[in-house]
């Protein structure tokens, strides 16, 4: 089967639904996803149930719902997965670490947020877990704004611009955010079969690089408001809020402490950092897109 994201052409012995289907092509695909025997070395804590082992070029990853996972140098990923693995569950470790490892091996900067295109202007969501990453988008998206990607936000660094890479196109939303958005629960999948997230799937992802303009750090606050961050915290930010920093001081192995640095002082550059104050109240969910709104139109 073969499917399209972040501008690559995958050829996957896995059905991945929330990718854009493509025809069968005769050109090399960019991307090849198979299954394989592994024999993985020791392994590392992460901050969250996985553990992993990464070099340059490679990355062995281990999750007890799914088994290893090995993403080889930006061009191959091969799964051994566990007796009868749930693929809804090996979904979640494919399209999260394993495409967010994968995309920093091919020299992307890669961001764990959510991104939308307002009118041409690129737009991205980051923040700690439970701030409302997907609800922001989700909310930004039914107002009619392109999703370009969700959790795994890759960007392509040209000189002084940086361009969002559009991913694949979901939102995933607990209960209460998807009651908020006029959405039945009942009509959305589950993320997880033990959890209550559900995921809203979108089809009609534009292929074409966004220039990304406004990074927004989400946060909690009494009122809504949008607040411009200081040049040295802003760095501060973007660092905290890389992908690859989930992996520990493993992240290292395949991207240098000072490539790190350089990566995020050049987004820091080319893109308006923030900090976006917003309540636990959904039913200022309206509020907050108007306030998003008119700030990017300025």
């Amino acid at each position: 089967m073969f499917f399209s994201a972040y501008g690559l052409t995958i050829q996957s012995d896995f059905f991945l639904p929330e990718f854009t289907p493509k025809p069968n092509s005769d050109r090399q695909p960019d991307v090849v996803i198979h299954t394989g025997k592994l024999e993985a070395p020791e392994l590392k804590p992460t901050d969250s149930k996985l553990t992993c082992a990464i070099e340059k070029n490679y990355a062995y990853l281990y999750w007890n719902e799914v088994g290893t996972i090995l993403v080889k140098e930006g061009k191959e990923i091969i799964v051994d997965p566990i007796d009868n693995v749930d693929e809804q569950v090996l979904r979640i470790l494919l399209l999260g670490s394993t495409f967010g490892l994968l995309l920093h091996q091919r020299g992307l900067m890669v961001l764990h947020g959510n991104s939308v295109n307002i009118n041409g202007k690129g737009v991205c969501f980051v923040g700690n877990r439970g701030f409302g990453k997907s609800t922001t988008s989700a909310g930004l998206y039914f107002k009619g704004y392109p999703i370009v990607s969700d959790d795994v936000t890759a960007i392509e660094l040209e000189s002084d611009r940086a361009y969002l890479i559009p991913g694949y196109g979901r939102l995933k939303l607990w209960q209460d955010s998807v009651q908020a958005l006029g959405l039945d629960p009942q009509n959305l999948s589950l993320v997880h079969p033990n959890h209550e997230k559900r995921e809203y799937l979108i089809n009609d992802l534009d292929p074409k690089p966004v220039p990304l303009e406004y990074i927004y750090v989400l946060g909690g606050g009494e009122e809504l408001a949008i607040e411009a961050v200081p040049p040295q915290q802003a760095l501060f930010n973007i660092m905290q809020n890389s992908y690859c920093t989930r992996f520990n001081k493993e992240m290292y192995n395949t991207l240098s402490a000072v490539e790190h640095f350089q990566q995020c002082s050049s987004l820091v550059n080319s893109a308006k950092v923030f900090y976006l104050k917003r309540t636990n109240d959904l039913a200022s969910l309206p509020k907050l897109m108007e306030l998003i709104e008119e700030h990017v139109a300025e």
